[in-house]
């Protein structure tokens, strides 16, 4: 205690001597004389805690900043407060390129998905003109029999085809994954056998039960393929176009080539949406990511605030706590003392 006097002492000694002092040269000294007060007062609860901790003190920082804390163990509210806003921005700043990604990976399908759909849009059609040749007996075009084995090859390369097309290949989607694929089949063209068409149901127009189109390209390209095969082994005095199994190949065809055509559009707008969704996600993510960061600068700030608005009560409690005796009475810090601060103003305004 002796010494805690004699630094006080000279600390107002120090400041009586100063004529004119400034608002600066009085928090300084303010300063000097709260770290070797502090050190005294805490010096009996430091040893205290030496004991029952691991022997190391706590400096004059640590016990302006936690002064009731008993532990090593804690961790300030700023520190959670950073860390968990820095681990919310480095999530969101991922999350930005997740969209991108999903956008590319459509566009890459729908490329896919365009070349199969025109592969198979070519296999049809040159299955029909195979058929075609087929009626007419070989006798346009080809030598006898040729357009026979090339329509058994393409029925052949058909079979081989459909099935990759309707479920995709790798990570590459197939029609099956066009869900509206029930609203591009539901309506077609018109049945042409006499005895009725088995998988298909009829008003007016051709028209596909629902469990035909969420069998997919599949069932819809079988028939196709069954229609043609059983044409192809007709009788050759019967394979003419007015065959009903060479005229519901040629709706099927027709009717298909439409619908694939119509697949690609609406994939298209699907590439169209997912964009759209990309740009719409990673403009929320960006602001999403600006509000954390915000948030954070603020808590933190806040944190801040309320630590130096401590640290200035406690100097001026160790202002006023400095008995007035001790002070000269024509001292500028008895003055500002006295007027509760006002007199640094005054005294700033006359020098």
């Amino acid at each position: 205690m002796r010494q805690n006097e004699r630094r006080r002492v000279a600390l107002l000694k120090l400041l009586a001597g100063i004529p004119k002092p400034a608002r600066k040269a009085i928090v300084r000294a303010l300063d000097e004389s709260m770290d070797s007060l502090i050190i005294d007062a805490q010096s009996d609860e430091e040893d205290k805690a030496d004991e029952k901790e691991s022997g190391e003190g706590m400096d004059a920082t640590r016990s302006l900043r936690e002064p009731d804390a008993s532990g090593s163990g804690k961790v300030s509210v700023t520190k959670l407060l950073f860390w968990a806003g820095s681990l919310l921005v480095t999530a969101s700043c991922l999350v930005i390129f997740a969209p991108s990604v999903i956008g590319i990976a459509y566009l890459r399908s729908f490329g896919t998905f365009q070349e199969r759909a025109a592969e198979q849009r070519y296999l049809f059609q040159y299955t029909m003109m195979m058929n075609t040749e087929v009626a007419a007996h070989d006798a346009q075009y080809w030598e006898q029999g040729d357009a026979e084995m090339l329509l058994k090859y393409t029925i052949k390369t058909l079979e081989e085809k459909h099935r990759l097309v309707r479920i995709g290949v790798g990570n590459i989607p197939g029609t099956d994954s066009v869900r509206d694929l029930d609203d591009l089949l539901l309506n077609g063209g018109t049945c042409l056998l006499s005895g009725g068409c088995d998988k298909l149901v009829y008003n007016a127009t051709i028209g596909f039960s629902k469990a035909t189109v969420y069998n997919g390209l599949e069932t819809i390209t079988r028939a196709f393929l069954d229609a043609s095969a059983d044409f192809l082994s007709a009788p050759s005095a019967q394979r003419t176009t007015a065959h009903d199994n060479w005229r519901l190949a040629y709706a099927l065809s027709a009717f298909m080539k439409d619908g694939l055509l119509q697949e690609s559009e609406t994939v298209y707008n699907l590439v169209l949406n997912s964009l759209q969704m990309t740009s719409t996600l990673t403009t929320l993510v960006f602001s999403f990511a600006c509000v954390i960061i915000a948030a954070v600068g603020v808590f933190v700030f806040r944190r801040i605030v309320m630590e130096l608005f401590e640290q200035a009560n406690e100097l001026v409690d160790i202002a006023f706590s400095v008995p007035r005796h001790l002070l000269p009475p024509t001292s500028a810090f008895l003055r500002c003392l006295d007027s509760g601060g006002l007199a640094l103003e005054m005294d700033d305004a006359r020098g």
